[in-house]
């Protein structure tokens, strides 16, 4: 950067200055360093760790696997199931 070019550069944002506060914003950056604007938190666990286990299949007397949904389980008087096929 061009030391002459300071005093230039300054009067500039002074403008910028000036014509934020006739909007009412101010542009606060200026004494802070540049980065992240917020700081990544620490994640101990993955996404595969944080995701609910999969459903069992289970299997009925005339021997269909099927998935019940454990909500659904809890409504006695709902007979539900929903049919898979081995391997997708």
């Amino acid at each position: 950067m061009d030391p002459q070019s300071l005093p230039t550069q300054l009067e500039q944002l002074k403008q910028i200055d000036s014509l934020f506060r006739t909007a009412g914003l101010v542009r606060n950056r200026r004494q802070k360093p540049a980065g992240v604007a917020r700081r990544a938190t620490f994640q101990d666990k993955s996404p595969e760790e944080l995701r609910p286990a999969s459903a069992q299949p289970r299997t009925a007397p005339n021997g269909v696997q099927f998935v019940a949904a454990p909500f659904l389980d809890k409504l006695h008087w709902l007979c539900h199931g929903f049919s898979t096929r081995v391997g997708g």
